[in-house]
């Protein structure tokens, strides 16, 4: 577990699998809908606290459970790994407790629906030639395709182009009209939310010269393609 973008500017948290190859926890947070909610309170219990009412309320609801420990210790937080940490440290803030209580009451939702969309569908429901550009790019030279098109995310107030579910990846074909400034401001804003839901975001400009360089960055979303060697095995990323 990392703070991003550093230490002295913590905005978000990198979490990763330090086992050589995974242990697969990762992808038991994200296919498991009850993973979530046991880690949240297996992380307030190991912070020494209990719920009163046992419905996990929020701060007000938590029962202190060891007074000898204040801002952390070494049966809870504090390890020899994260000295550096320790000031940052407190088991007592009450929007880390608030977080975690509504992780435990919280139900899991899907933003995308199950089920894949053909080709033809696909190009029935999209807007644009460019989309219908891209969607034969993408089919004509072997990688792999979006399951579906045109997905409304309510939660976020958008409805990107194509999406990859199983990759949990959005796809944005960008016309000359996103080059304004104005548009250029509320794409990064809607970027921004969504990567902070944990999608990740690409987006293709008009010209299709630079799909190709945009496609290898992500080859982990749309695969090798037809150009590579055909015992290429590109594995998908969790």
């Amino acid at each position: 577990m990392e703070p991003l973008p550093d230490r002295d500017h913590r905005r978000a948290i990198l979490l990763y699998e330090a086992a050589e190859g995974g242990a697969g926890v990762l992808t038991r947070l994200v296919s498991d809908p009850d993973a979530l909610v046991r880690v949240a309170r297996r992380a307030l219990r190991l912070c020494h606290y209990e719920s009163v009412s046992g419905e996990w309320l929020g701060p007000k609801d938590l029962y202190n459970k060891d007074n000898e420990c204040e801002a952390g210790c070494y049966r809870c937080l504090l390890s020899y790994y994260n000295q550096l940490d320790h000031p940052a440290i407190d088991r007592r803030d009450p929007v880390m407790c608030d977080i975690l209580c509504r992780l435990i009451r919280g139900t899991r939702s899907r933003f995308l629906s199950v089920g894949a969309d053909s080709v033809e569908e696909m190009k029935n429901i999209s807007v644009s030639s460019l989309e219908k550009t891209w969607l034969d790019y993408i089919q004509d030279n072997g990688f792999r395709r979006p399951d579906k098109a045109q997905p409304y995310l309510d939660e976020f107030q958008t409805r990107p182009d194509f999406a990859y579910t199983a990759h949990q990846t959005l796809i944005y074909i960008d016309g000359p009209h996103h080059h304004q400034s104005r548009q250029r401001v509320i794409d990064a804003a809607v970027t921004e939310r969504l990567h902070d839901a944990g999608f990740t975001v690409i987006r293709f400009g008009a010209s299709p010269a630079s799909w190709s360089r945009i496609i290898d960055d992500y080859t982990w979303v749309f695969g090798p393609g037809l150009s590579s060697p055909p015992d290429q095995d590109i594995g998908d990323r969790t």
